[in-house]
C-alpha cells in the first residue's frame, strides 16, 4: 500500500510542472507589417463604430480590421499619444505630450484650453455619461465639455500643500466622483469639493496613476510599485499588491466584463484569481514581457499594448491553453 501511494505521489509531482508551468495561450502579434509603424503603444479605444484605436509613442493608428492607418498632421507627424477617449457625441479625444486634441476628420484639431501641457498616464482621459471631459495634465486636472466648436474647461488646480501641481491619471466612479492622483497624493472630486487622501486613509505617498472600481464596488488605485484596494464602505485602503510585479513607465488597471481584474506589469499581464496573482507573460505565449495597456473589445478579444514591441491579441482567451512539443 506504502509503495503503490508512493508511485502515485511520483505520478502528480511529474505531472504538476506540466499543469501549472507549462501551460501557453495563443496570441496574435501585430507591428510594422501590419502598419503599425510605431511600436510603443500608449493606449488602446475601441470607438462606437467598433474601430480599434492604437495611441502610440509616434501618434494616432485606427485598425480596420486588416491594417492600421496612421491619423497624423503635418505639424504633428510623431506627436506622442498618451490616452483615448470618446464622448457619447462620437468625438475621439486624444491626450498628447503637447496638449489636448480631437479628432475631426481625418486629422487631429488641438484646442486651446486646457493650454498646450503634456496629458499625464494611460488614463489621462476619463469621461462621464453626460460627456464632461476630465483631463489629467501636468498642471493640474481640467474638466469641461464640448459645445460645437466651441470647448470649455475648467482647471482644478492642486490642492494647498501639495508641492507638484500634475494630475496623474482619472476615473470617473458609478456615483460620479472622480478620483485623480494629485503630485504624490490621491484626491477626489465630489459637488466641485476635491478631498484629500494620505496616510490618514492608508494612502502612502506616490504617483497614483490609475483608478477603478470593481463590480462589487472595491476602489483600486496603482502606481509604478504599489496596488491598494478600499473594501466597499470601507474608509481605508489595504495593501493589495504581494506577488504583483511593478508597472512599466505609467501605471495602468483594467477590469473586463466579467470583473476581474487585469493589471498590466514589466512582467506580463498580471490577474487576480482565487489563488493570488497569476502572470502571464513569455513563458505563457506573451510575444514579449512588458505591457502597458490593456483592452477588451465587443467581440470579447483582449488586445495588449506591448511596450516597445506592437501589439498582441489573445486568441481564444479563457478557451484554449496549448503545450509545445518540449513540454
Amino acid at each position: 500500500m506504502l509503495r503503490a501511494s508512493g508511485r502515485f505521489l511520483c505520478v502528480l509531482v511529474f505531472l504538476a510542472p506540466l499543469t501549472l508551468s507549462a501551460q501557453r495561450y495563443r496570441f496574435k502579434y501585430y507591428s510594422h507589417r501590419d502598419g503599425l509603424r510605431e511600436p510603443e503603444v500608449h493606449a488602446l479605444l475601441q470607438d462606437h463604430t467598433g474601430f480599434l484605436w492604437a495611441g502610440t509613442a509616434g501618434g494616432l493608428f485606427r485598425y480596420d480590421g486588416e491594417r492600421f492607418q496612421p491619423f497624423t498632421s503635418a505639424n504633428h507627424a510623431n506627436i506622442s499619444v498618451e490616452a483615448l477617449g470618446e464622448t457619447p457625441d462620437g468625438t475621439l479625444w486624444v491626450g498628447t505630450a503637447v496638449g489636448l486634441a480631437r479628432l475631426a476628420g481625418d486629422r487631429l484639431e488641438f484646442v486651446d484650453n486646457p493650454p498646450r501641457v503634456r496629458v499625464n498616464g494611460r488614463s489621462g482621459i476619463a469621461i462621464d455619461p453626460h460627456g464632461t471631459i476630465y483631463v489629467a495634465t501636468s498642471s493640474g486636472l481640467y474638466a469641461g465639455r464640448a459645445d460645437g466648436s466651441s470647448v470649455h474647461f475648467r482647471r482644478y488646480p492642486n490642492p494647498t500643500g501639495i508641492a507638484d501641481p500634475a494630475a496623474y491619471g482619472v476615473y470617473v466612479d458609478p456615483d460620479g466622483v472622480v478620483w485623480f492622483g494629485c503630485g504624490e497624493s490621491l484626491c477626489s472630486l465630489d459637488r466641485q469639493e476635491i478631498r484629500v487622501l494620505g496616510k490618514e486613509a492608508g494612502v502612502p505617498a506616490g504617483r497614483w496613476e490609475a483608478v477603478v472600481e470593481d463590480h462589487e464596488g472595491n476602489l483600486w488605485i496603482r502606481s509604478l510599485r504599489r496596488l491598494l484596494m478600499q473594501p466597499r464602505g470601507a474608509h481605508m485602503f489595504v495593501e493589495r499588491d504581494r506577488g504583483l510585479p511593478n508597472a512599466m513607465d505609467f501605471a495602468s488597471l483594467y477590469l473586463n466584463r466579467e470583473g476581474q481584474l487585469l493589471v498590466p506589469t514589466e512582467s506580463g499581464i498580471s490577474r487576480l484569481t482565487s489563488r493570488g496573482w497569476e502572470t502571464i507573460g513569455i513563458d505563457q505565449g506573451l510575444p514579449t514581457n512588458p505591457t502597458c495597456c490593456l483592452l477588451e473589445d465587443r467581440e470579447g478579444s483582449m488586445w495588449v499594448g506591448l511596450a516597445g514591441a506592437g501589439l498582441a491579441r489573445w486568441i481564444g482567451r479563457d478557451q484554449w491553453q496549448s503545450w509545445t512539443r518540449a513540454e
